[in-house]
């Protein structure tokens, strides 16, 4: 039996008690120290690459007389529903129909040819 207690690094505290059978044990806390850098930066960076992303990611919604319209569902919602619930677009070009809010950000809806939407993109006043 090896005795760790006192040494920090996994060592035995009484040379005697090593055994020749098992081998020295390394000090392994640098290592330790090490991964635990390497996971806290990786971690890091997967948050500021999320952070960059939002935007992006919670574009796909419109809200139009209490109800939040959003892209990428199976079934609906189609152009009717979002026309009574919206009111006629601020722009119509073929299948992408813009709506442009005071105060908000620009929404271009995209429909299939069966008038179900597709996609939503918000396009901020800034650009």
């Amino acid at each position: 039996m090896l005795a760790t207690e006192g040494t920090g690094c996994g060592r035995p505290s009484d040379q005697s008690q090593r055994s020749s059978r098992l081998p020295a044990l390394r000090c392994t806390q640098n290592t330790t120290v090490e991964e635990a850098d390497m996971k806290l930066l990786v971690t890091s960076m997967m948050l500021l690459l999320t952070s960059l992303y939002t935007p992006t990611l919670l574009a796909g919604s419109i809200e139009c007389s209490g109800r939040i319209f959003e892209d990428g569902q199976e079934v609906g919602p189609y152009k009717g529903e979002i026309l009574k619930a919206c009111g006629p677009p601020s722009e119509q070009q073929g299948g992408q129909w813009v709506y442009v809010r005071q105060g908000a950000s620009k929404k271009i809806l995209s429909f299939d040819d069966s008038g179900q939407l597709e996609s939503i993109f918000d396009q901020s006043g800034d650009e």
